[in-house]
Order: C-alpha cells, then structure tokens, then sequence
C-alpha cells in the first residue's frame, strides 16, 4: 500500500494521469449507442408472457409434480405463521435494560442575539472545524410560492454567480469549504402538528483558517447568484424534474405516506407542497412551459429570494471549540451584510386538505400504500411506549404480513410526538389486503402477551434508535431543531423515562387508539395503474404521477 502511495505521489509531477485521460477517454475510438425508448402497454404484454410461460410449464407437469410443488408451497406458508421456539429465541445473547443509561444526555448550548439575529452556540471539540448553518423562517413567502421555496435552495450553488460561473463556484466551495448544502422543510411542533415552522436552511462547514473563504461563498450564493441565466436555468429546471421523478420511485413510500398525512396535518400538508408530489407536479409544470413562462419564474424566484434572505429571518446555528466561534463571530459581519434587514411580513398559511384518500396512478407493478391519521384529534395522548410499540409493529406483526406472507420489500409503522400515526408499505404486491392488515392491527395490540425477555428485547431495540452516537455537528443540528420545534428536555427525558417502563399492558392500551384511527379512513396508494384501476370505488380521486 506505501508502495502505491508513493507511486501516485510521484505522479502527480509527471503527465501520468493525463496521459490515462487521454489514451482511455479522449482519444478512445471504441463507443456505445443505446437507446432506451418507452413502449405503450410492455407491462401488460411482459405479464402475459409471463401468464403464458408459467401455463405452458404447468401443462408441462405430471399431476404428481403439480401437487408437489402445493404441498412445498403450504409447507413454507406455515412455516411463515409458525413462531420460533422459545428454545431457539433464547439462545440469543441480550442485554439488560439496567445496561441502559436512564438519563437523557442533555446537550448545553448558549443563546445570544446577535446583529437582530437568534444565535445558538454548541460548544464541542470539532478538530479546527467550525459548523454554521442558518436557518432562515420563510413565512414571509406567499402561500401560492411555497413550492418555489424548494427551487431556490435547489437552484443555489450551482448557478453562476456574480464573481464565478458555476463550475469555478463549485471549485471554490470544493477547496475552501467542507461543503455548502441547502435545503428547505417545514418543522412540525413538539406538541401539535397544527403548528409548524418553515425554513430554508443552509449548512456549511470549514476549517478556521478557511472561514473568511467559507463566510464569502455564503454570501456569494445567496446575494449574488445569476438567477436569470436562461439556458443554465433551463437545465436546471430539467434535472429538477428528472430527479424528483426518479425520487418517487425510490422513495415511493414517503410519498404516499407523506401525502396521507397531508390529508388531515396542516405541517405534513405544507411539506407535502414543498417536496412532495404536488412539487413534482409544480416543477413538471415549469419544465414544460418553461420558455413561455421564463420571465414569470425568474421573478418569483427573485421575490421568494429576497423576503427569505433577510436577517430578521436568521437563526444561526454554531458548533465548534471556543477559540474557532470567537473568529466566527469576527467575520460574521460581512455576511450579514449580504443580507436583507427590512421588518418582514410573516403570512400564517392556511392549509388545509379535503382528500381523505386517493390513488396515485403509476405505469409500475407494485404499490406504496400508507394509511393513518392524528391520534391527538381522537382524544389520545402520546407517550414514549409509543417508541416501543413501533419497534413490536415493524419487526413483528407488519413484517410478518406484510413483508413475509404478503411479498412486499418493507413496511413501517411511524408515531410522532405531535400526534400523527401512520402505517405505509415498499414495493407492495398486493393493496387491499395491505389496507386491511392495517385495519387488523388493533387486534394484534389488544391480544399482545410477551414474556419478559421479549419486552426487554422491544425496549432495548427502541433505546437503539433513541441513542444513536452523534458527530458533533449532529448534536448542533439536533439542539438547533428542538430550539425550533419546542422540544425541551424534560420532554425527551419524560419519554425516555416512559420507554424504558414500558409494560405490555401500555402496548395493549393502545388498542383503541390505533383502531378509531384506522376507522378515519384517510389513506393513500401509489403505484400500478391497473392494480389502483381494479379497486378504484374504495378511493376519492384518482391520480395520474407522469401526464
């Protein structure tokens, strides 16, 4: 290995690498052209080659070879249904729950105004690195120009700027910086998701000998970007559409249950807007009416830049060792300088959902079906045993049938703080039936009886993902989004506490809830549009993804 080191050390002052360039790549004569293009109909025409195959091999059969592959079938569906042996179960080594630190690590962090701006600052050892992100509110932006929001912290960093274009720009931020990203969500509160928080947020890091480059390129991409460089913009605006396109195949799941919960949740609605299928469908309209509506969308990108970027606006977040935050401090000047400092005016959003439930109609063959609602709205409290019963959910009851007898490649259970519950599926064969296992799942919880071991195996496996190790610029990040959200921590202590008690007569009570909240009927389906055909009178619209 120190052989190969020095190799390409010394390489590096010899024409090595762009003689490989060029002999491989440049001056390589040997090329491809594939072309993939749509066809009309090929899933249907694949499943009747398919049906027509599997016939023609059945026909092929002796009927003793036909009831022998039954016979295997039944024997490996009981054999799904069947439990392990507690003989079996218990040959695996488990930890106590008193191994379990019962204190909630509490994060310090100080609070200061600074230039009309909230600052909280983390103090950690972070090697020289200096963590600064700014959260910036965007309630300022109109209701109606939510979903550009999402394009302008798509768009920044990788337009042209006032000083570079944009490959120098990204050359710069690749040198100086560990990285500049934005990006923009809404934060629900700790205690109603009819509360919630939106912000544009910019995270960037640097080494200190680099904070004057890394407090430059901010202002850089956020002042002076060339928001009205047709053809870059046009580019952009297309591989906006490519990727959100790409993404909802691959996160089909969230977006079904995201927009399940867009349903009835005033804070999932306004995510949904921002980065859900309704901006899919935002950015698909840019896209294709791009040339005919350029000079409207380059002045609602400016508008919506302008009311976000203001200093009024900012929470800044800060991690790093004392002797780094005080040179930050010494240099943050010039970047608020970049900003805006007029009296924003904050718009409360009214957003609310009359859908309870659609069918998301996609040329695929699987579907991503989610289901919930708000259990606050029935009456219900949360609790952290909550935590506990998503765990015995995901990795029991909804992983046996819907993963293990149902075919499908995932399935989650989610219970937020805020009250909203939800079920959802991945790459799901089936529909109906998933939305009944759903239905069923109270039953499940009320018939709930495990041993000891079983429910220190629940808890232990909760406090997993509870205690998760932290970077020191994830602590930043999580002191940052509970400063926003109002989630104290006394609140995250009470939930440790509650799931480190968690009795099965706490994941019993819980029966009722789940049922009254599956009884609402608010759920969600993407996926095959024939599938989503077939059962289309048990939905309230129906979709079409890609039109």
């Amino acid at each position: 290995m120190k052989r190969i080191w020095q190799k390409i050390k010394a390489a590096l002052h010899t024409r090595y690498f762009e003689d490989l360039i060029e002999n491989y790549i440049l001056d390589n004569n040997h090329s491809a052209l594939v072309i993939v293009a749509p066809k009309k109909g090929l899933n249907e025409e694949a499943e009747n080659s398919l049906k027509a195959k599997l016939k023609a091999y059945k026909e092929s059969l002796k009927p003793e070879q036909v009831q022998y592959l039954v016979d295997e079938t039944l024997k490996l569906r009981k054999r799904q249904e069947e439990e392990d042996s507690q003989q079996d179960i218990e040959k695996i080594p488990l930890i106590s729950i008193d191994d379990i630190d019962k204190n909630e690590e509490k994060l310090s962090f100080e609070e200061e105004i600074f230039e009309e701006s909230k600052l909280l600052y983390h103090e950690a050892f972070t090697g020289k690195i200096a963590y600064v992100n700014s959260y910036f509110d965007t309630t300022s932006v109109a209701e109606d120009k939510i979903p550009y929001i999402n394009l302008v912290s798509y768009l920044l960093g990788k337009l042209s700027t006032s000083k570079y274009n944009y490959i120098d720009l990204s050359n710069e931020v690749n040198i100086n910086t560990g990285g500049i990203y934005i990006s923009a969500a809404g934060y629900s509160d700790a205690s109603s998701d009819k509360i919630f928080y939106p912000k544009l947020v910019v995270k960037a890091k640097a080494l200190d000998s680099k904070l004057p480059e890394l407090i430059r390129l901010l202002g850089e991409i956020i002042e002076g970007s060339t928001i009205d460089d047709k053809a870059r913009l046009k580019n952009l605006i297309a591989q906006a559409k490519s990727q959100e396109e790409m993404g909802i195949f691959d996160y089909g799941h969230l977006v079904a249950m995201n927009r399940t919960l867009s349903y009835f949740s005033p804070s999932a609605k306004y995510n949904e807007i921002l980065n859900g299928l309704s901006y899919y469908k935002f950015i698909s309209a840019l896209n294709d009416n791009f040339d005919k509506d350029y000079e409207d969308i380059v002045h609602n990108l400016r508008v919506v830049a302008r009311n976000i970027f203001n200093k009024k606006n900012l929470l800044l977040s800060i991690t790093c060792d004392k002797e780094t935050f005080e040179k930050v401090k010494r240099i943050l000047p010039s970047y608020y300088g970049r900003l805006g400092s007029i009296v924003p005016r904050h718009i409360e959003y009214n957003l609310i959902s009359g859908n309870k439930n659609e069918g998301l109609l996609t040329p695929g063959k699987v579907q991503y079906v989610a289901k919930g609602f708000n259990f606050k709205r029935l009456g219900y409290e949360y609790s952290g045993s909550l935590q506990v019963l998503k765990t015995i959910l995901s990795l029991n009851y909804l992983w046996n049938n819907i993963r293990v007898l149902g075919g499908a490649y995932g399935s989650f259970a989610n219970f937020r703080r805020n009250g909203s519950l939800v079920f959802s599926s991945y790459r799901d064969p089936n529909l109906r039936k998933t939305l009944k296992v759903y239905d069923e799942t109270f039953r499940f919880i009320k018939d709930f009886r495990p041993n000891e071991r079983e429910m220190t195996k629940y808890i232990i496996g909760t406090m997993s993902n509870v205690d998760s190790p932290l970077t020191p610029s994830m602590e930043g990040e999580k002191i940052a989004t509970d400063f926003i959200t109002n989630l104290t921590y006394e609140m995250r202590q009470q939930e440790r506490d509650q799931i480190l008690n968690t009795k099965a007569e706490d994941i019993q009570s819980a029966a009722d809830m789940v049922k009254e909240s599956m009884d609402e009927e608010y759920f969600c389906v993407l996926g095959s549009e024939e599938e989503i055909n077939a059962n289309k009178e048990i939905f309230t619209d129906l979709v079409y993804v890609f039109e």
